[in-house]
């Protein structure tokens, strides 16, 4: 698919950004933050490894901080590792979706 790739490298960018982030602190902050790396790569690997359609690729790619937004909502769940990241990240991606659709849907109507 055309966005399999262009989804890859927009995840993929977001994490070298966050390594760039990091390497400008201090050592004892990127000691701290790195739960928040390694969280961050994982959620990027389920969500490549999941059977998206066009639609949610195509949102994912209009959305900003998709990797932050879903560890944040990752953060504010309570229950086993990947069950908490499977919830976060389909909770994110329906609201990224929809967002995506609601702007397609007035972009539409002009």
């Amino acid at each position: 698919m055309e966005y399999d790739k262009e989804l890859q490298e927009k995840l993929e960018q977001e994490i070298k950004d966050l390594e760039q982030e990091l390497l400008q602190l201090e050592p004892k902050t990127i000691l701290e933050r790195a739960y928040e790396y390694v969280s961050k790569i994982q959620i990027k690997d389920e969500i490549l490894d999941r059977n998206l359609d066009n639609e949610e690729k195509k949102a994912i790619m209009k959305a900003d901080n998709v990797l932050q937004s879903c560890y944040e909502s990752w953060l504010d769940e309570d229950s086993s590792l990947s069950e908490m990241y499977e919830f976060s990240i389909d909770e994110t991606l329906e609201d990224i979706v929809e967002d995506y659709k609601k702007c397609r849907t007035k972009f539409m109507e002009r």
